[in-house]
Formats: C-alpha cells, sequence, structure tokens
C-alpha cells in the first residue's frame, strides 16, 4: 500500500454536454451517465482499490447542516418561564423544547432554539 498519489483523474467535456473522469493510469473511466460527485467518488474508489491512501471526504454543508437539524427538533419539555405562567422564574410546562438546547426535563430550550433560528436566518438575540 502506498501513501503516494498515484491515480489522477483528469476531467473531459463531452461534445454534447456532460463531462467523463479518466484516471492517468488508463485502467479506470467514469459513467458519463453518472453526477460528478459520484464519478468522483468512484474514482476515490478505484485509487482504494490500487493501493493508494485516500483522506475521507469531507460532508457537503447541505449534508452537515441536514445533521444538525437533525440532533434539534422539537419534543415536549419543563422548564423557566413556562407557557401557561408569564412570571420570571416560573417553572412548568413548555410545549415544545429542543432535544438538544438544554435538557427536555428540566431546563427545557423554547422551540425553535437558537440553532435552528440560526439555520433559518433568524440571527437576532436570542429569547
Amino acid at each position: 500500500m502506498t501513501g503516494r498519489r498515484m491515480h489522477i483523474a483528469i476531467q473531459w467535456q463531452l461534445i454534447g454536454g456532460g463531462s467523463v473522469l479518466r484516471c492517468k493510469c488508463g485502467e479506470w473511466e467514469s459513467d458519463p451517465t453518472q453526477a460528478v460527485r459520484v464519478q468522483r467518488a468512484s474514482h476515490r474508489a478505484h485509487r482504494v482499490q490500487m493501493g493508494e491512501t485516500v483522506a475521507p471526504v469531507k460532508p457537503t454543508l447541505a449534508e452537515r447542516v441536514a445533521a444538525v437539524r437533525a440532533l434539534h427538533h422539537p419534543t415536549e419539555g419543563m422548564g423557566y418561564n413556562p407557557d401557561d405562567d408569564p412570571t420570571p422564574g416560573a417553572y412548568g410546562d413548555i410545549a415544545r423544547v429542543c432535544t438538544s438546547c438544554g435538557t427536555h426535563d428540566e431546563y427545557g430550550v423554547r422551540w425553535p432554539c437558537p440553532t435552528i433560528r440560526a439555520l433559518d436566518g433568524e440571527l437576532g438575540e436570542a429569547s
């Protein structure tokens, strides 16, 4: 197994649109009907098969945002300033709290939490 990069893909534009990747080794070519991201993943697999050490793929921004959203979702909970008592420092049921921010059983963070508000573009002060 080698850590040196021996297999380099060259992207060729096809007449009529689309592109294909071809490895300089001459032993691999991508399927031009696939998206370029899929072609690149296929070339990474070829490099591994040929014994190269390949760094892990970093998730896309959309994949990272989806992972954050999967952690932050509403549930029933309890906390300070409950729904039915506006008195500062009051404690009780809150209809919807975040599953990741605070704890749902004692220190619930009202939904939508600051993380989800930031993802949704609401960058104002936390309430």
